[in-house]
């Protein structure tokens, strides 16, 4: 309470404040009135749009923690300069909250809201005014209860009797037990009574109904209640060995637990068009169907049995059936037995240009990559026709240029074979073009022949450094004999 004072001392104190103190009920929405006034203590009208409402909250035991703007803002009742701010339950729901309405022409008005946990409304107090003491929750004294007797005299004295008493009537019920369970001591022998539950043991014999009877009943009954006598035709049809109740068991012997003993049932024809509606469902469900009877996609799951035999990572959508298929392998190796040459690359064109220059869907992307390679191409339009040419460009693009025209212009899925050996050219080292192949020529004949061309070879001399030259003017030894 002392931190409120001051609170509200500090208030009043250091700016032009009117200040009221309040009490509402905590955690529930109110309205909260209020008059604004100017510093000569006149009611101040029209500040409705021009005032600024802020909130402060804190319970016992902690200090404010600043202002904040409220969720609503003042309203003005009518012109009278009295106004009305309206706050939410999340902004009640506390023990203290300070509000502070700053406005244009008024004083700051401030007001502090004390939160009680019931309804202030409804303090209980006595007729001339005071108030009704509780203590730990309940209350210390009353005099007299309206509608009710002092509990004195004979009656008082009879209920607190340990003869007879309430004490005494509390040990009674707790011998009897639950339904007469503590009952263990009572002599029913020739007893006249009502018995509400079973009898065990030996019954000489009862009068009147019988709800149960655990054993055997010695000697006949005249008669069950709610039962009919099973007597004439409905007794005979039960007890028929035909087709009474043991029949009946042997039935439902012989059919088993879920029908597990109807093994000996009859095909019915009725039935094949449903279990091959079902079946078909379920190759449709997994996709059998696609092995023969249906188109394929990309179905195939990745690295399935069926996947994996057709494509070396397991991905069926890196299949390509113009160079992948079986019937593709088997052309390629034709091509391969026949030329006694290994493919350095096997794809298809990818864009059809000219019969000398095209674009293939894969190869090393570096420029003159197979040069004077051997490319086969087979015509897959359905003439299957193959030519062969010698590759005289090759660039990144995979763009190939060949040195003679084809027949056809290679179109797109036409299957493409690049080999590493062309007739008359050597790959596998050096410079073998087709000028250097008739240098080397040149210099062979030089060094067999006289009359040879002089190959230009420094001091080499075909008239007299020749194989034919030496043998005709041998200075040592002949060279050839």
């Amino acid at each position: 309470m002392k931190k409120l004072l001051i609170t509200l001392l500090v208030l009043v104190l250091t700016a032009n404040c009117f200040a009221l103190e309040l009490e509402r009920q905590k955690n529930v929405a109110t309205y909260i009135s209020f008059p604004l006034v100017d510093t000569d203590g006149n009611f101040e009208t029209g500040e409705s749009g021009s005032g600024d409402s802020e909130i402060d909250t804190f319970s016992d035991g902690a200090a404010p923690d600043g202002w904040t703007d409220c969720t609503n803002e003042i309203t003005e009742n009518g012109t009278s300069g009295w106004y009305s701010l309206s706050l939410t339950q999340a902004e009640m729901n506390a023990d203290y909250i300070q509000i502070q309405i700053k406005s244009a022409g008024a004083m700051t008005q401030g007001i502090l809201i004390r939160t009680t946990i019931g309804d202030p409304l409804n303090y209980a107090t006595t007729d001339d005014g005071g108030t009704i003491n509780v203590t730990g929750g309940k209350i210390d004294e009353v005099s007299t209860l309206t509608n009710h007797t002092a509990q004195t005299g004979d009656t008082y004295a009879l209920a607190n009797n340990g003869t007879y008493g309430f004490a005494a009537l509390e040990a009674l019920v707790d011998d009897i037990g639950v339904a007469g369970a503590g009952l263990t001591n009572i002599n029913l022998p020739n007893q006249t009574m009502d018995i509400t539950g079973s009898l065990s043991g030996s019954v000489g014999s009862v009068s009147g109904a019988v709800g149960s009877v655990a054993g055997n009943v010695d000697g006949s009954v005249g008669s069950l209640s709610g039962h009919t006598n099973q007597t004439g035709d409905t007794y005979a049809l039960a007890n028929n060995g035909t087709y009474g109740f043991s029949a009946l068991e042997g039935l439902v012997d012989d059919i088993g637990a879920a029908g597990a003993g109807l093994s000996a049932i009859p095909w019915n024809a009725n039935w094949d068009t449903e279990v091959q509606s079902e079946v078909a469902d379920a190759i449709v469900v997994y996709k059998l169907d696609h092995l023969v009877y249906a188109a394929d996609g990309d179905d195939p799951a990745d690295n399935s049995i069926i996947a994996m035999l057709a494509a070396t990572g397991g991905d069926w959508s890196t299949f390509a059936k113009g160079t992948d298929s079986m019937q593709a392998t088997r052309d390629r190796g034709d091509a391969a037995w026949t030329s006694g040459a290994a493919a350095a690359l096997s794809t298809d064109v990818a864009t059809s240009n000219t019969t000398t220059s095209f674009t293939l869907t894969a190869g090393t992307a570096v420029d003159d990559a197979y040069n004077d390679m051997q490319l086969t191409v087979t015509d897959a339009d359905g003439n299957t026709s193959t030519e062969t040419r010698r590759i005289s460009d090759w660039t990144s693009g995979l763009v190939v240029t060949v040195d003679t025209a084809f027949s056809f212009t290679p179109a797109v899925g036409d299957v493409v074979t690049v080999e590493q050996a062309y007739l008359g050219v050597s790959v596998s080292g050096g410079d073998a073009t087709e000028a250097n192949q008739t240098t080397m020529l040149v210099r062979l004949a030089a060094i067999m022949s006289k009359a040879a061309a002089d190959p230009s070879l420094g001091t080499y001399n075909v008239a007299t450094d020749s194989l034919e030259a030496q043998q005709e003017n041998p200075q040592g030894p002949p060279i050839l004999d």
